[in-house]
């Protein structure tokens, strides 16, 4: 999928965000072990472009964020294809 569904409490106005994470504990460990890339600390990273939400019922239903993927972004960006405009 080019996207994911995020929890989110996001408004109006905030397509073309970008979203990060960031996350803290012991990473890159492989088969319980760890090796000379893992990071013991905080890591952060791209995500990818939130684009919109999907609303509940009301404002205090849970509501999911539209995220596209960091790869999907790369792929546009990459493709270097412009769009035409019909006038």
């Amino acid at each position: 999928m080019p996207k994911i569904f995020v929890d989110t409490a996001s408004r109006p106005g905030m397509s073309g965000s970008p979203v990060i994470f960031k996350r803290s504990g012991i990473h890159g460990i492989i088969d319980g072990k760890l090796k000379l890339d893992t990071v013991i600390g905080v890591i952060q990273g791209f995500v990818g472009i939130y684009s919109g939400r999907i609303l509940g019922k009301n404002e205090l239903e849970a509501q999911l964020g539209i995220v596209w993927k960091k790869q999907v972004i790369d792929e546009i960006i990459d493709g270097d294809t412009k769009g035409k405009i019909n006038v």
